[in-house]
Formats: structure tokens, C-alpha cells, sequence
């Protein structure tokens, strides 16, 4: 299900039986966690990052990213810690 809170996109997934699984939101780069932010400037420093998703599910909170730098994308996830935890290429 869509839903829209304080303006921003809210996806939420529930499994078969109706119970919340999780969801995602969409955020800007000035509202993530500021250890992220400084992972991302330090890994990807240059690159345009979109699509920046904050997922919430019973493993915790994460946030997705798409990194595009140097005709390369890829899909970035990191922790609120700001650890990488899976870099993906898109092709």
C-alpha cells in the first residue's frame, strides 16, 4: 500500500495473512543519518545518488541508494551506521 506522511512516499508490505512485514520511504540525502551521508561522500565521493529509500523490516533499518559515477550505476545499501553492506552494478 502508497501512503504519503509529512510529505514523504510511504510503501508498506504486508505478507498473506495482513501483517505489516515492513515498509519503505523515500528520503532526501539531507535526511539521512549523518554517519551515511559521510560513508556515501567517502566511497562514492562525486557521484549522483538518487532514489535514496529508507527500509524498515524485521532485520532493521537500511538505507538504498543508486550511485552513478563515471557511466557506472549501482545500487548501494548501507546501515545507520553508515556501513556498506552490499554495493550491486547495474548494467
Amino acid at each position: 500500500m502508497l501512503f504519503v506522511l509529512r510529505e514523504h512516499r510511504l510503501q508498506a508490505y504486508y505478507n498473506s495473512e495482513g501483517v505489516l512485514q515492513g515498509f519503505a520511504r523515500s528520503v532526501l540525502f539531507k535526511e539521512l543519518p549523518l554517519a551515511v551521508m559521510l560513508s556515501l561522500d567517502k566511497r562514492f565521493a562525486g557521484a549522483d545518488l538518487s532514489n535514496i529509500l529508507e527500509i524498515t523490516n524485521a532485520e532493521g533499518t537500511s538505507y538504498w541508494t543508486t550511485a552513478e559515477m563515471e557511466n557506472k550505476r549501482y545500487r548501494v545499501k548501507a546501515n545507520p551506521n553508515g556501513t556498506i553492506l552490499k554495493i550491486d552494478r547495474n548494467k
